[in-house]
């Protein structure tokens, strides 16, 4: 089961993500507000996924990515974001964002983005999305 971390000032947005991770077969092993996630990162076994929302750190989200990523090439990063702009997707490329998701998603987005497939990674997501059927909710 892999790892992830979740990092956001919303605890019911954290709340909310842990429940998703979960569901996708991941093991929540840190959750924080800010930069206190990156002491937890190497615990046993290791950080697979680190999900951050864009208020994380109290929005210096681009700075904790880049420590994150800091001796942990493989970790995968996934911002989640309120809006989609085009600024905000080179700003999370430059810091080594592999996907951006704009709430609301669909729940097969997500899937894609924390477990994606060998042929799409590091795409972005399309936002915003809405659930097509009821089974993609």
């Amino acid at each position: 089961m892999p790892n992830a971390a979740i990092v956001g000032s919303d605890p019911d947005h954290r709340m909310l993500l842990r429940g998703l991770l979960h569901l996708e077969h991941h093991q929540v092993v840190a959750e924080a507000e800010g930069r206190e996630v990156l002491e937890r990162l190497d615990a046993p076994g290791g950080t697979d996924l680190l999900v951050v929302t864009e208020d994380a750190a109290g929005g210096r989200w681009q700075e904790l990515v880049t420590d994150a990523r800091r001796g942990r090439p493989a970790l995968k990063v996934v911002l989640i974001t309120a809006r989609r702009t085009d600024p905000l997707v080179k700003a999370a490329s430059s810091a080594g964002i592999d996907s951006v998701l704009q709430r609301p998603f669909a729940l097969r987005q997500f899937a894609e983005a924390v477990v994606p497939s060998p042929t799409r990674s590091g795409a972005y997501a399309t936002g915003p999305a809405r659930p097509t059927s009821d089974e993609e909710r």
